[in-house]
């Protein structure tokens, strides 16, 4: 599960989600949890290795309905902190990015005049370029939207919509590919984009919800993939989309890397020497070859080649994008159950590199 969102106010409250059919991590995965029940989940994972890598939130302040994915990814420099108020919050955004960490994801919940942030942010080791905009109209948030994929090589990463049609996001300069971004949609029209999407090769990476029954709106990303792949020198596609109009793509090339450029000045002296090291590694491998087939003929045996793996999902040279499905359904306890009743929490020390949930 690739994207996962709770909106709506309680007991009218769905679930939007996203799976991708690919070799992943180990998770564990709550929903319909309260407070106390988040908490239990997220203490009885982490001695385990699991980490956040999504969080949603929704409902009033005094009975709010949690969700969220725990993965044992390898991750280990990470916090979260949930019931922070927006000064609090845009404290920790500041006080976060000083100390080189990047949001993985985030939620709000409660009313607009009383409104809480639930939050998780890794350890930023790619020393990406971000930036974070909290509680914009739709109006605002398209201008910032505008402003921000004028940068070289920028997008939309992750964007949270309030009960209220408020937008939270964060832009970042990392490479999916050709990517598009919509919001102020309704489920109808999620469906109907998703369609268009796939059939230009690619699928939907992010969807969260905001607003309850007839008044739901959709915000989403669409992408060639959902994981980022290194800067290389290569020219990045952008499809940048102002509410549902799509304007011409704009390609924007990464600056070339230090390896590029010394591989440009390369001496001629040092492509000669190359050249005859491949030269003896051939002769090498012909003498091998020569001494296999001396020995098949000696004793009869016949050597088969290795079976091809089989064709999987992911990300790949193909494409044909990897199998998602999209979900509006209601996931409520009468459907899937009540959430996982855990262990009494074990005592996690207070040092380290991540924080308990706070209430």
């Amino acid at each position: 599960m690739i994207s996962l969102s709770v909106y709506g106010q309680p007991p009218n409250h769905l679930y939007a989600a996203v799976w991708v059919q690919c070799l992943g991590s180990s998770y564990f995965a709550i929903h319909e949890a309260s407070s106390s029940a988040y908490q239990s989940f997220f203490d009885s994972h982490i001695p385990d290795g699991f980490i956040s890598t999504i969080v949603t939130v929704t409902g009033p302040l005094s009975m709010p309905i949690f969700a969220g994915i725990m993965e044992q990814n390898g991750v280990t420099n990470w916090y979260q902190k949930c019931g922070l108020t927006n000064s609090q919050y845009t404290m920790e955004l500041s006080n976060a990015q000083a100390n080189c960490y990047i949001l993985k994801s985030f939620t709000e919940y409660g009313s607009p005049s009383d409104r809480l942030y639930c939050v998780v942010w890794y350890y930023n080791d790619q020393l990406d370029n971000y930036t974070t905009f909290v509680d914009e109209s739709y109006s605002a948030y398209q201008t910032t939207f505008n402003a921000e994929t004028t940068k070289p090589s920028w997008r939309p990463s992750y964007l949270s919509t309030s009960e209220d049609h408020e937008i939270s996001s964060t832009f970042v300069d990392t490479n999916v590919g050709a990517w598009v971004a919509r919001h102020g949609m309704t489920a109808s029209d999620v469906e109907s984009e998703d369609e268009t999407q796939k059939a230009a090769s690619l699928y939907l990476i992010h969807l969260q919800g905001g607003g309850t029954g007839s008044n739901a709106n959709f915000a989403a990303l669409w992408a060639t993939q959902d994981i980022p792949t290194p800067r290389t020198g290569s020219a990045i596609t952008s499809t940048i989309t102002t509410m549902g109009t799509t304007t011409t793509p704009v390609v924007f090339t990464s600056p070339t890397s230090s390896t590029d450029q010394a591989h440009k000045g390369a001496p001629i002296g040092a492509i000669v020497r190359g050249a005859i090291g491949g030269v003896l590694v051939m002769a090498v491998m012909l003498i091998f070859l020569l001494l296999l087939c001396l020995c098949r003929k000696r004793d009869g045996t016949k050597y088969k080649p290795s079976p091809e793996p089989p064709s999987g999902y992911g990300i790949g040279p193909s494409n044909t994008p990897p199998d998602t499905r999209v979900s509006f359904q209601d996931f409520s306890a009468t459907r899937s159950g009540q959430p996982l009743s855990f262990p009494p929490a074990p005592t996690v020390p207070s040092s380290g590199s991540h924080y308990g949930y706070v209430n």
